[in-house]
């Protein structure tokens, strides 16, 4: 089975270094594999998900959207052909790796 859990991963790895920044201990830490550059799945289009244009500037974007922006090419789904990524509806204030993300680590 294809692994297309890289686009998750970062988010993971997020949360498990927030929790470690709180203290928090695991029972054992999974293992993951970030990758800016993996295959998206766009479950919305083919289920009854509600589409609602969301406003998300008031919030800091995670590094990873420049990365996987300026990377050229990648599957928005994996029926789909390779495209530019360049979301709509991207926070305007993304870390570049310095003081938005307080907990970069990739």
């Amino acid at each position: 089975m294809l692994d297309e859990s890289g686009l998750s991963d970062i988010a993971l790895g997020w949360m498990l270094d927030e929790l470690d920044a709180v203290g928090v201990i695991l029972q054992s830490e999974p293992a993951i594999q970030k990758d800016y550059k993996a295959v998206a799945h766009m479950p919305w289009r083919e289920t009854l998900f509600l589409r609602a244009s969301r406003d998300l500037n008031a919030l800091a974007g995670h590094h990873s959207i420049a990365m996987r922006m300026g990377n050229g090419p990648v599957k928005p789904d994996p029926k789909e052909d390779a495209v530019q990524y360049n979301p709509p509806n991207r926070p305007t204030n993304i870390c570049t790796r310095q003081a938005t993300c307080a907990q970069c680590t990739c």
